[in-house]
């Protein structure tokens, strides 16, 4: 890269962040769990077939998002809502077709989010979350983004579910799902073996959500109220907010919750997200006005 161009750059910063931007941080996350389901399961691509699609279409926004000299909104929520697909079904992947369970998913994903973190921290030129962002930090911001995702939904099933489903890999005939069994995974036999546990604390998804829920107003008033840096409050509510909408779209859509199914969550979910951002958008430009006046 040419570092004198880059230099010239004018530097993007993160989008303002108060409510509105966290009421779309979490439309978008519960969005990527309904519709990360709809892609691998109801429209039978698999888990694999689903994250090679989505981690494609990924990289392409954060690519575009990154060279760009200036921040648009709309791409930016257009990255990070295919993050939390793409992190839907890595996460599943990972978990179900190989067989490696949600705890150890967890630890591996947590390991990954971590040094993105570091990485990012290390790359950042202020502790300020108005800071300007380097290419290479706001690379690592979306890596990061995208790991957080995945954590997100690995810890969403590990917190609601008690049992490892096999079977939710490839539809077959309406809502009839393939059965599988651990052997058939590429892990799975060999960590059963082991004694390692794969399932998860079996809370369910209501009350996982409204414990995660809680969990966030504990980080916004450490934000608010505390002098704790707002960089480790902004990224402990990002943490939270990912196995919140793993939680709430499974509710969403499962036959233990409201039952809508993939297709008609993801739609509903899709209006909302539309209509927060409609309104964040007038929102916004209502107050570029009155400081223009």
């Amino acid at each position: 890269m040419d570092q004198s161009l880059d230099a010239t750059r004018p530097r993007k910063t993160l989008p303002k962040i108060d409510g509105l931007y966290w009421a779309l941080v979490i439309s978008s996350t519960t969005l990527g769990e309904t519709a990360g389901d709809l892609i691998s399961q109801t429209l039978g691509l698999g888990y694999g077939g689903g994250t090679a699609v989505l981690l494609g279409l990924f990289i392409v926004a954060m690519g575009i998002e990154v060279s760009r000299r200036k921040s648009h909104a709309a791409l930016y929520w257009a990255t990070l809502t295919l993050a939390s697909i793409g992190g839907t079904t890595l996460s599943d992947w990972a978990a179900r077709t190989l067989g490696l369970g949600y705890p150890i998913s967890a630890v591996v994903v947590l390991a990954a989010l971590i040094v993105a973190l570091v990485a990012w921290k290390l790359s950042t030129r202020s502790l300020d979350l108005k800071g300007e962002l380097t290419r290479r930090a706001e690379s690592l911001y979306w890596l990061a983004i995208f790991a957080s995702s995945t954590l997100g939904t690995v810890i969403g099933d590990l917190l609601s579910k008690d049992t490892l489903d096999l079977g939710e890999v490839i539809g077959v005939d309406g809502k009839e799902l393939v059965e599988r069994s651990l052997s058939d995974t590429m892990f799975g036999e060999w960590i059963a073996n082991h004694g390692i546990h794969q399932a998860g604390f079996g809370f369910g998804d209501d009350t996982t959500a409204m414990v995660l829920l809680g969990l966030l107003a504990v980080v916004t008033c450490v934000a608010l109220f505390t002098r704790v840096s707002r960089m480790a409050c902004y990224w402990a509510g990002i943490i939270v907010t990912h196995p919140l909408g793993a939680a709430a779209g499974d509710y969403m859509t499962k036959e233990d919750g409201l039952d809508m199914g993939n297709t008609k969550a993801s739609a509903i979910l899709l209006g909302v997200l539309l209509a927060v951002a409609g309104f964040a958008y007038f929102v916004s430009r209502k107050r570029r006005a009155s400081a223009a006046a």
